[in-house]
């Protein structure tokens, strides 16, 4: 081959795996398509084949990109190659280390990438996902960071908390539009050196118990077709994705025929707009409880961030999916969607710049969305939203990530 023709392949390849990791963020990797893959790069769904043998690998290219990316950014960054030495005791990511500083920018560079490591890296055979996980931890240093995280044990519960949140800070931070590149970076150094700082609960150090038989039983059913209906719907969709799912699937789980589902929803569309509507009452209802309740604003940023932690473990499907399915609806609720999602950053940012007013208005926006951000990025990881404490320490945890350093501690 020519150095021009593997100049144009190279392209090519790369194309498709940016495409592919933009769907996979959006609509994970079984709501995806090889078709869908290459409308979205330019090519016909066969060309596709040409460049990557199926869709499992195009999920591990994308992953290896992304390792990529962080292991190039550390070779520049001073950070030794065989990975951090700390003293005993200590965290291996202090505020503005090297690593950090790998770690924050790789992230916001490629927040698709960084989503779909965390999210879809299950999806692949167990053979290649050991592979991922033992080059990441081989290039991060032996105790194991994970990619867009800071402190780097694993093995301890609290630790893989802290680990998922920074990056659910990172992915929030790199879609915020509007704030400019040095502010994002700034700010999102110093929300991963709060999380990785912050004390947790004591229920942080017990580790994530199993699936118990109760969790794996059939819950009680609604007495409302309806609502029998859209609660079967959430846990299909949140588990398969809405392109995975057909209603004949949905009224096989509720005991009644596709026909019987539509005469409650005409159609599927409809079904997850309900969804959304659904998630957008309880929410709102949380903000207005905690602003009502709270005596000043510090309080009112601690209410809130504990009523969302709480509503998210409660209604785990229904959040996970208002944070992952907003391009399956159709265009008019998808306007209302983002309305509502401006309207709950909104009032979170307005009590946090009432607490502190010294910050800026792009600040205090980061730090809302990364707040409600984390709680959405730690709920989807099936092990750790089984953990008894969760709605604690996602508590401490977004507070941090909502408060700005205490005076007198650099802000850079």
């Amino acid at each position: 081959m020519s150095s021009t023709r593997a100049q144009r392949a190279d392209a090519r390849r790369t194309q498709i795996l940016s495409a592919a990791a933009q769907l996979f963020r959006r609509n994970g990797f079984t709501g995806v398509g090889i078709d869908d893959i290459g409308a979205a790069s330019g090519v016909s769904g066969p060309a596709v084949y040409r460049y990557f043998p199926s869709k499992q690998a195009i999920l591990s290219a994308v992953i290896d990109g992304y390792l990529d990316q962080l292991e190039a950014a550390r070779l520049t960054s001073g950070e030794p190659p065989d990975g951090p030495t700390p003293r005993t005791g200590e965290r291996a990511v202090t505020k503005g280390g090297p690593l950090l500083r790998v770690l924050v920018e790789v992230g916001l560079k490629d927040p698709d990438s960084l989503a779909v490591y965390l999210r879809q890296l299950g999806r692949l055979d167990p053979s290649e996902r050991a592979r991922l996980h033992s080059r990441h931890v081989a290039m991060l240093g032996s105790s194991g960071a994970a990619p867009g995280s800071g402190t780097v044990d694993r093995a301890r519960p609290a630790d893989e908390l802290r680990l998922r949140a920074c990056a659910g800070v990172l992915i929030s931070v790199a879609f915020t539009q509007g704030v400019a590149a040095p502010v994002r970076s700034l700010v999102a150094g110093q929300m991963l050196t709060a999380l990785l700082d912050t004390s947790l609960p004591d229920s942080a150090d017990l580790p994530t118990p199993p699936p118990s038989t109760a969790e794996r039983a059939r819950p009680l059913r609604h007495a409302s077709r309806r609502e029998a209906i859209l609660a079967a719907a959430t846990e299909h969709f949140r588990e398969h994705g809405f392109k995975g799912v057909s209603l004949k699937d949905i009224g096989a789980e509720v005991g009644i025929t596709a026909s019987a589902v539509s005469r409650h929803f005409e159609s599927k569309d409809l079904l997850l707009a309900a969804m959304f509507n659904r998630a957008a009452e309880q929410i709102s209802a949380g903000i207005a409880g905690a602003l009502a309740h709270s005596p000043d604003a510090a309080a009112a940023v601690r209410e809130i961030i504990g009523r969302y932690s709480q509503l998210a473990i409660e209604c785990r499907s229904l959040i996970v999916i208002n944070a992952t399915e907003m391009r399956s609806l159709p265009e008019t609720q998808r306007d209302q969607r983002r309305r509502n999602h401006r309207m709950y950053i909104e009032e979170l940012r307005n009590v946090i710049a009432q607490a502190w007013p010294e910050l800026g208005d792009d600040e205090t926006r980061l730090r809302a969305a990364s707040a409600f951000g984390l709680v959405n990025e730690v709920i989807m990881d099936d092990d750790l939203s089984r953990r008894p404490g969760l709605v604690q320490e996602l508590t401490a945890l977004g507070i941090a990530a909502a408060t700005p350093p205490p005076a007198g501690r650099p802000r850079s």
